[in-house]
């Protein structure tokens, strides 16, 4: 059985909603994304209920969601019960286990729930990147590929769609990043290894967010990929047209060093009596080794270090 959580709700690939309704779902996402571990009756109203009701009425409102998500799992199964990880069958697919308040959990595998396929083989990609650019690019493309857009928008779409609900809009933001940042992680790697036409045109496409503004972390790609293929001018412009667009943040404050930075490169370019052309006329295509040392400085583990030290601008939304 396969739980998909990254487009609307889904049990073994069926139609969002087919067996259950809103309310349902929320309740199956949540134990979902639980990981096999048990979750209280508590718990699971936050991710179902905005204004929770009093606990004795909804310990039996969750009881007849959970019929309904139980009755759903059998139905998908085809059997009247389904099988635990070792194999040994199990009348009931969704227990309620005993303690203070209830809890329920579902026995589920990592790789049965998208979210949590995605996740693994991330942890894969990001272990592998020190050692094994060429594995670690192969787990980055599989973890993107969980997704339905593939990696071709900057935040994935909208996980959990069909949800609605404070806790639900939280999570589906924090999984709009996780894509994100595997995202930013696969590009910085393809680009220390090579730099063609269709990287830059793939940085440029996702350069512009969905509100409009400017991602920082692509802004930053996309200047050095124009760097490393030798157009100093494109570069410089990248920065010019998306500034006005940049949240004004300490990303920001860093993109105008590299921009200075590059300012100072083509300068010295200039007086050296370089080949390469002057950042106002557009053309050329000599990289002069200085020139290459500067970007792949700036898209070295120092950028990494970077993103992780602005990811409160993600986790606030400001």
């Amino acid at each position: 059985m396969e739980f998909e959580l990254l487009d609307g709700v889904r049990i073994s690939g069926g139609e969002p909603g087919a067996r259950l309704a809103a309310q349902s779902q929320a309740f199956l996402a949540a134990l979902c994304l639980a990981d096999g571990h048990r979750l209280t009756k508590a718990a699971l109203a936050e991710w179902i209920w905005d204004k929770i009701p009093a606990a004795a009425d909804y310990s039996s409102m969750l009881d007849t969601l959970a019929l309904t998500v139980r009755n759903a799992l059998r139905s998908e199964l085809r059997v009247p019960g389904t099988l635990d990880t070792t194999g040994t069958a199990v009348t009931d697919p969704l227990p309620k286990e005993r303690g203070e308040g209830g809890y329920y959990r579902l026995a589920v595998e990592p790789v049965e729930v998208d979210v949590l396929r995605f996740r693994n083989l991330a942890d894969q990609a990001r272990a592998a990147a020190g050692r094994d650019a060429a594995e670690a690019a192969n787990h980055y493309r599989s973890a993107l590929d969980v997704w339905p857009g593939r990696g071709e928008t900057l935040f994935g779409g909208m996980p959990l769609g069909g949800l609605s609900g404070k806790r639900v809009e939280q999570y589906q933001q924090r999984l709009r990043r996780e894509h994100r940042d595997v995202l930013i992680d696969y590009l910085d790697l393809q680009l220390a290894q090579d730099c063609d036409a269709d990287l830059v045109g793939r940085l440029a496409r996702l350069a512009r967010t969905e509100d409009g503004r400017a991602d920082a972390d692509v802004v930053r790609l996309l200047m050095c990929a124009h760097h490393k293929c030798g157009d100093l001018a494109k570069a410089l412009a990248v920065y010019e047209n998306m500034a006005p667009l940049l949240r004004p943040d300490e990303r920001a404050r860093r993109l105008r060093d590299l921009y200075e930075g590059l300012r100072q490169v083509a300068a010295a370019e200039r007086a050296n009596g370089s080949d390469a052309p002057d950042p106002a006329q557009p053309g050329g295509e000599t990289r002069p080794k200085a020139r290459v040392t500067f970007v792949n400085h700036q898209h070295g583990p120092d950028a990494r270090n970077w993103q992780a030290e602005t990811m409160n601008y993600y986790e606030n939304g400001s």
